[in-house]
């Protein structure tokens, strides 16, 4: 990560963090190295597997970015506008690192 930073990166995605519909053969990473990769100075985004119910695991970390794909696009157009206010709530409670 700190070579992508010196090369420019304005972030970097971490994941997959939770087991994900859209690619389910990747790889986990560990909440350790999840810790580990935002200590390196650099934003993180997180992507795989997110859901607005299994975010609040994360909270206590300086996550910048949050990727989400299928929790809101494999929904039927009806329930799009409700699973954004849901996942409005849940990141209401974040702390947003400086």
């Amino acid at each position: 990560m700190k070579e992508a930073k010196n090369d420019g990166a304005s972030y970097a995605a971490m994941g997959a963090v939770f087991t994900s519909m859209t690619k389910p053969n990747a790889d986990i990473i560990s909440r350790q190295q999840l810790v580990e990769g935002c200590q390196q100075g650099i934003p993180i985004c997180v992507i795989g597997g997110l859901t607005a119910e299994n975010i609040s695991e994360l909270v206590d970390l300086p996550i910048a970015l949050v990727a989400v794909v299928g929790d809101i696009m494999d929904l039927p157009v009806a329930d799009i506008a409700q699973r954004c206010h849901e996942w409005q709530q849940a990141l209401s409670k974040w702390k947003i690192p400086t």
